[in-house]
């Protein structure tokens, strides 16, 4: 069922750096320790077994920007995972949740990045839509010619009266960021929990 679907690797966390071979051939390299790497590893792979090997070392020149005060265990520290995506999909996406009119009114900020790795130029349809637990409180779609390159969309939306992240009233909205086909069939779809907050410095004071 992963026929004509593009194969990711997920790695949560390697420290402090690692390397990346399928079937013997070199596919990346990452040294974010504390972050996650992700490898498009289509190109690689064969049908039937598959051979991957990952090498990873304790020391690299990012070491010494991650010099906090802990104990520098090093390996793969979080999980590893395999995914499959459709040819055309959402790369990656960036929400701001701000706030404006004395801090009342939501200001969300969305810009959603898209690849297609289909031969040809294809339309289709972004669609972004949040809610308040069950509640729709927007939903928004745009029309998008994807071709090989990475094209992104961008979102805007005030919201009256949206309920403010802070301390004590840690309130959280969910994302949910969709892309569908010209006959609306939706080809998957990403999400992530945001908060509406505002932090600045005004007449000397935070």
């Amino acid at each position: 069922e992963w026929n004509e679907r593009r194969v990711f690797i997920h790695f949560g966390s390697v420290t402090s750096c690692m390397a990346l071979w399928i079937n013997g051939m070199f596919v990346g390299y990452s040294e974010d320790s504390k972050l996650e790497a992700q490898f498009d590893i289509t190109p690689y792979l064969r049908a039937g077994e598959n051979l991957l090997a990952l090498k990873v070392f304790r020391w690299c020149d990012g070491t010494y920007l991650e010099d906090q005060d802990f104990w520098r265990l090093s390996g793969i520290q979080r999980s590893v995972f395999l995914h499959a995506r459709p040819k055309a999909y959402i790369s990656d996406f960036f929400a701001v949740g701000d706030l404006e009119n004395a801090y009342n009114d939501g200001l969300l900020k969305l810009d959603v990045a898209l690849k297609n790795k289909g031969a040809d130029a294809q339309d289709f349809v972004v669609e972004a839509s949040l809610f308040n637990d069950e509640e729709k409180v927007y939903t928004e779609s745009k029309n998008v010619k994807l071709s090989g390159e990475q094209t992104s969309v961008t979102f805007t939306k005030q919201l009256p009266q949206v309920k403010k992240w802070t301390s004590e009233t840690p309130d959280l909205y969910s994302l949910v960021i969709s892309l569908k086909d010209n006959f609306g069939n939706n080809l998957e779809s990403v999400g992530a929990r945001i908060g509406f907050r505002k932090v600045e410095i005004l007449n000397s004071q935070l």
